[in-house]
């Protein structure tokens, strides 16, 4: 069995803090001008997580408020409905921007996720609990039985109550995981 350090490793994770600018070619056209990302944007994260990227590649909505976990997201997830390679050409950073608009979450059809906050904590807590959610779905899903979704003003209230400690709940997450990382896989920090 995996040590917890190795298991947060296989995330992926691709990590763009976007003020200043990275090295990163796609990170440098999603976003190619001081004008993006917007300023509520610190960090953003963009992963090929196998749940959340099974969810980009079925039909209808990817994430179904029908989960508690699921309703930490609600009203703040937009889809990329056009899958267009790699983004490659400032053009399709634009295009990409366009449709996040003032979202935190963008999942993007037949290819991943991407998670927008104003810090690295919480861009790692929305994408740790994001990929938690499209677990869950998928296997309520795997059940063949239709999934109940929660009522949009009950979603609505739940995901104010979870959204209520989330930066300081996000910083003891991360500060969490770099502690376990600290014990089991110091070199990390190199």
């Amino acid at each position: 069995m995996p040590s917890r350090g190795n298991a947060f490793c296989t995330v992926e994770i691709t990590a763009l803090t976007l003020r200043p600018k990275t090295s990163s070619p796609c990170s440098s056209v999603i976003w190619p001008n001081e004008s993006m990302p917007p300023p509520r944007v610190g960090a953003a994260f963009h992963t090929h997580m196998p749940n959340a990227t099974e969810l980009s590649m079925v039909e209808g909505e990817p994430l179904v408020r029908a989960g508690q976990t699921a309703l930490k997201f609600y009203g703040r997830v937009a889809v990329d409905e056009n899958y267009n390679g790699l983004a490659l050409d400032e053009r399709e950073g634009e295009r990409i921007a366009a449709v996040l608009g003032d979202k935190d979450i963008l999942f993007m059809r037949s290819h991943g996720v991407m998670v927008c906050a104003p810090n690295i904590a919480e861009a790692w807590d929305d994408l740790y609990y994001l990929e938690r959610a499209a677990e869950v779905q998928l296997k309520a899903m795997s059940s063949g039985r239709k999934l109940l979704p929660v009522s949009p003003k009950i979603a609505l209230q739940a995901a104010r109550q979870i959204r209520e400690g989330d930066p300081e709940s996000a910083r003891m997450h991360l500060e969490s995981i770099r502690r376990v990382l600290d014990r089991q896989e110091p070199e990390y920090r190199n």
